[in-house]
Order: structure tokens, then sequence, then C-alpha cells
């Protein structure tokens, strides 16, 4: 039986934001998976940050050396990542993201699609790397992969990617919409709100967001995220600028404290039988927590919501979990549910 030489090139997976972590969770996955397919030879280059991120146990991994052993982000990553193709082992590359081997252009590779953001025109003098690499991966990739139906769309309108040699595989359970009625679109807040999801690394720039705090009607923050933004004094100075906003802080126990106009408490989380994956646990909590408010719950039971659907997603590997497994009623019945579990 003949056997696929892959190299998996991951320094990305040694990052922070959203491709990193689905980086380091698809090779995980794929680690996982390996000995079931005795016919794939994988192995994947990292840094040793992205080594830790995967826990790789059947898959070897190749560390980068100096001067890209830290290259986790940026153009330093993609530099590393060229300069590592060109030796690299294996028929054929995988990237975890819209690149290639620019240095190899004759080798095999598959390349992944999250965004053509590159080709809007945006911040072009920051991203002028990713408009030479981006358009030319997008070309040449042997075959891509997109994570989404609109992510192909834009692959093809600003890169002249070929659509047939696109396979769309999103990028988690659950993203496709499952049976039933769609949630209702004309729910709209009392007044301007700011809603923002992803991490505090500095390259974010949420700095130029503190100065929004004093006009926003819902702040969710965590203690871990306004130590990376102001320091030890993080809690206070949140406090200082929060004005009237009710603010949910998500603290280091499994717990949150919720500062309302009336109240200033601590809901704690039910503790969850196996956790597997901490992945979007936050983003899990905050969507749940700002769908119960806004489909009437107070405060609290918007805090039992978040945590019930956070303590739902760490049981399971990956960002996205089933249908199947979202707690019920974490919408609209949250109140009446709590209410009949404390009586």
């Amino acid at each position: 039986m003949s056997t696929l030489d892959v190299s998996l090139v991951g320094l990305v997976a040694g990052g922070e934001s959203g491709v990193p972590r689905y980086a380091a969770c698809l090779a995980s996955a794929l680690d996982r998976a390996a000995p079931a397919f005795p016919g794939l030879a994988m192995r994947m280059l990292t840094t040793p940050r992205g080594a830790r991120r995967t826990g790789m146990r059947n898959v070897p991994i190749d560390l980068v050396g100096w001067p890209f052993a830290e290259s986790n982000a940026g153009f330093g990553r993609i530099v590393g990542e060229q300069i590592a193709s060109r030796t690299a082992t294996g028929g054929l590359l995988h990237f975890f993201d819209l690149s290639g081997p620019v240095l190899a252009p004759r080798r095999r590779f598959v390349t992944t699609i999250h965004d053509a953001a590159a080709g809007q025109g945006f911040e072009r003098a920051r991203v002028a790397h990713k408009l030479a690499l981006q358009p030319w991966a997008a070309r040449r990739a042997t075959r891509a992969v997109a994570v989404s139906e609109f992510a192909r769309d834009e692959a093809v309108h600003h890169f002249g990617a070929d659509r047939e040699r696109i396979a769309v595989i999103h990028s988690g359970p659950g993203l496709v919409a499952g049976p039933g009625p769609a949630a209702p679109h004309d729910v709209e807040p009392n007044g301007p709100y700011l809603l923002y999801v992803g991490n505090l690394s500095a390259h974010k720039n949420l700095a130029l967001l503190v100065a929004a705090f004093d006009r926003a009607d819902m702040i969710l923050a965590s203690t871990e995220d306004l130590e990376l933004l102001f320091g030890a004094d993080g809690v206070p100075e949140l406090l200082s600028r929060r004005s009237s906003a009710e603010l949910v802080l998500k603290l280091a126990a499994p717990a949150c404290r919720v500062i309302s106009a009336d109240r200033d408490e601590e809901v704690r989380a039910e503790p969850v039988a196996s956790v597997v994956d901490t992945t979007a646990a936050g983003d899990s909590f905050a969507a749940a927590y700002i769908a119960a408010r806004l489909s009437g719950a107070g405060p609290r039971d918007a805090a039992y919501a978040g945590h019930r659907l956070a303590g739902a997603v760490v049981q399971h590997p990956g960002a996205i979990i089933p249908p199947a497994a979202v707690p019920a009623g974490i919408i609209g019945t949250t109140r009446l549910q709590h209410t009949e579990m404390r009586a």
C-alpha cells in the first residue's frame, strides 16, 4: 500500500487569535485520528509553543530553530514557514492559513482560506506581505480548504482562485444551520452598544476601545484580559471607567462577578464532569449571557445561562459543539428554569 507523506506547516499554531486556535485544534484532531489511517504519514512543523498547544502524541514534530523558534505570529512567522518549507519532508505541504511555499513553488501544497480581507483594500501598508502571498497561494494551491462558502466565494472574487479546487470544510461541527425555526432578527437593544469578541493582544489595538467603555451599556471582560490591557490594576481601572454600564467580570475561578445598577454579586458555575477543551469557553459565556439578557432574563439568570453554555462547550473538542449538545433553555426560558431549580 502506498503512503502519502504530508508535512503540516504549523508555526501559526503557537499564536493567540482565531486562526492559531483553528490550527492547534485541527492539528490535535489529526493527531488523534492518525492511527486510523496507516497510509497517511504526517509530520508537524511548528514552534515550541505550537508543539505545546497541539499536544501531539502520534504525529512526529519538527521544531523550527533560531531565529524562528519564537515566530508564532506576524511577518516573522510567515518568513519562518517559507524558509522551513524549502526543506520540509513530505510530498504534500499543508498550510493552516492562506499561505504557500513561495520559495519552493513547485511543491504540491494545500492552503486554508479563512477570509480574503487583505483583498478588500484596507490597511494596505500593514498587510502588504499578505497582498503578495495570499493571491499567489489561492491560485497555485493543489487544493484549498475554505472554512465557509463565503470565504470560498471571496477568494474566488478577490484572488482569482479556482472554485473547483476549493473544498468547503466548516471549522467545527454545528456551523451548518440545524432543524427548527431560525432565531429572530428583529430583536434590538434599547440603545447603542459595543460587542467585541476576541482576545486583548496588543496588536488588536484594543486600547482604542477603552474610550468606548463610558458609552457602553454592557461590558464583558475577564481578570486575565484586564491584566493584559491595564496591568495589575486592571479591575479597578475598568471599574473607574465603566460609568453606569452593566459589567460582567469573568474571574479566575469558575465564576463571574455581575455588577449592575442595583447589585454586585458573584455567580458561580456548576462543576462539569470532564473538561476536554477550553477553546471558546469565554465566547460561549458571552453569547449566552447577551442572548439571555435580550430575551428578558435578569443579570443573575443571564450569568447562569452563560455558565451552562460554557460548561457544555468545554466538554467537547474544538470551538463549536453539535446543536444537540447545547443545553436546553439557554434563551427565553432561563429565568423560569433557574427559579424552579432554586425552589
